[in-house]
């Protein structure tokens, strides 16, 4: 667990997820005073391009 810099509180980690843009980013809240620390540098999109992932075969069958 993180320790918050403003009122040394724990912070849990927490995902944000706006759908509009389909994007994803992680950050640590604060429980005491509700400060928010961003956990990742850039956002992630919630989903992968087709063109992206490898195809896949059925062995032959």
């Amino acid at each position: 667990m993180k320790i918050c810099e403003k009122c040394q509180g724990s912070m849990v980690m927490e995902r944000a997820v706006d759908l509009e843009v389909g994007l994803s980013i992680l950050y640590f809240a604060c429980l005491n005073c509700g400060k928010r620390q961003q956990a990742e540098k850039e956002p992630r999109p919630l989903v992968h391009s087709i063109t992206d992932t490898p195809l896949r075969t059925n062995g032959g069958a």
